[in-house]
């Protein structure tokens, strides 16, 4: 059993990694945004 999620781990990360490394710039500016107006959400809530 410790095998399997070993290897699905070792399989899901050089994947994951190239999935992420286009994603990254596209998800970094909008959560950004989201954070800001979380932010300023609460900031009014407040």
């Amino acid at each position: 059993m410790g095998l399997f999620p070993k290897r699905q781990s070792k399989l899901k990360n050089p994947l994951s990694k190239l999935k992420k490394k286009p994603l990254l710039p596209l998800s970094r500016p909008k959560k950004r945004k989201t954070r800001k107006k979380f932010l300023g959400i609460f900031g009014k809530g407040k």
